[in-house]
């Protein structure tokens, strides 16, 4: 299983529409395949950032989700929003479930 976690640095207006947003992706990745599940996560330190973990049970499945139209149209979506490009980082579980 391929775990990613994405930090996106958005506004104050973005953060309000942080919530929704995760719900409209959910929406699309749902039919993409390979994919497991997407939730928004805190760090506690900072409660003020924006972070998503997404699950995909490989990286094959996750590249062809991160090169697809569907992606870039959901990250368009919080183009008014962003402050700096958002931030990825990725791990192999390996086998795990």
């Amino acid at each position: 299983m391929i775990i990613v976690i994405v930090e996106h640095f958005l506004n104050e207006a973005g953060r309000s529409y942080f919530p929704a947003w995760v719900g409209e992706v959910e929406q699309v990745l749902q039919k993409w395949p390979g994919f497991i599940n997407i939730q928004p996560i805190k760090q506690v330190e900072k409660p003020e950032t924006t972070w998503l973990l997404l699950r995909f049970e490989n990286l094959p499945f996750l590249k062809a989700w991160a090169a697809s139209s569907d992606h870039q149209g959901i990250l368009d979506l919080l183009e008014p929003y962003r402050k700096n490009t958002q931030r990825s980082q990725i791990f192999d579980l390996g086998n795990q479930a």
